[in-house]
């Protein structure tokens, strides 16, 4: 991104009107100075890098509304070559802000090398004059460096989520992560033969550790939106129950005592989460609406019952 680029971003940021929206200006403007530091110094300024993608992460959650965070963390990762990451962060600016030039033209750089060739060398490994040793060396390399990338700070904000943006980006990394490896089980499957592998296998473990991190919080992103989901169905059924109660026509005491064991094993699943270390505030607070509504459709039932 040019330096050009980035003063058009940063006038950009001066035109928040709401006290939320400045204080993400104001935490964008901060990342983007980072940023600048991090660029200028080609990316060996780690404390302004690290500094510049916190900052970039918490203006998304001050204004989720605001494509400009989405598409600089997309140039940053761009920059930094890690293209398939990079696509995530410009295809959700684009969804925010269809119609943004820089937004296309970092697309654009995007697309021709949206499916990049791991280990090039491996290409000729059918044939008899396989450099065995380049191979080693490239995939020790590619090992290395994904390692470096998966457990940097890029990725610090993932997490079990009911956030369609965050599920997204999750699913699309955990992929991108199965993907290579999956190729890179495939060059130790050629290089078996001619090599002690322990170094690679070890080096490879905080990857296939992290994948199933990735594995086990998509899960959980899952039994979060069925259990909202759930939640949601029984609050409109409650609510349809208390209104037919207060017109004289209750629910039976078969249909209350099942709607009651549903509540509870709702609130077994919420304890089932919590106790896995998932932030389930959210839901907590959907199902407290639960609650409230099943107290009114009880007061509903014996107001009916003293009326009868």
């Amino acid at each position: 991104m040019q330096l050009k680029q980035f003063e058009v971003l940063q006038a950009q940021a001066n035109q928040a009107q709401t006290s939320r929206h400045k204080q993400g200006q104001d935490v964008y403007q901060q990342a983007l100075v980072c940023f600048q530091q991090a660029v200028n110094s080609e990316f060996q300024d780690k404390a302004a890098l690290k500094q510049s993608v916190q900052l970039l992460h918490q203006t998304l959650h001050l204004n989720r509304d605001d494509h400009r965070p989405h598409l600089v963390l997309g140039y940053l990762l761009y920059l930094m070559d890690h293209n398939t990451e990079a696509a995530v962060y410009a295809h959700q600016a684009q969804a925010l802000q269809p119609q943004d030039q820089q937004t296309r033209q970092l697309l654009a750089l995007l697309t021709p090398t949206a499916q990049p060739q791991v280990f090039a060398v491996q290409a000729s490994s059918r044939h008899k004059d396989l450099d065995f040793d380049a191979l080693y060396d490239q995939v020790e390399s590619q090992i290395q460096e994904k390692s470096q990338h998966i457990l940097s700070v890029h990725y610090h904000h993932l997490k079990p989520s009911l956030d369609p943006e965050i599920n997204r980006q999750l699913e699309h990394i955990h992929r991108a992560l199965a993907q290579f490896i999956q190729r890179t089980e495939a060059a130790l499957n050629t290089l078996e033969a001619e090599f002690d592998l322990s170094e690679l296998e070890n080096g490879m473990r905080p990857l296939q550790m992290r994948l199933k991190q990735w594995q086990n919080w998509l899960r959980l992103s899952e039994q979060m939106l069925a259990l909202e989901e759930q939640i949601q169905a029984e609050i409109q059924t409650v609510r349809q129950w208390t209104e037919q109660t207060r017109k004289g026509r209750p629910a039976s005491e078969k249909e209350l005592d099942a709607l009651f064991d549903r509540c509870d094993r709702l609130a077994d699943r919420l304890d089932a989460l919590e106790a896995e270390g998932i932030e389930i505030n959210t839901l907590l607070a959907l199902y407290q609406r639960l609650v409230k509504k099943t107290d009114a459709l009880q007061d509903a039932l014996d107001e009916t019952a003293l009326a009868a």
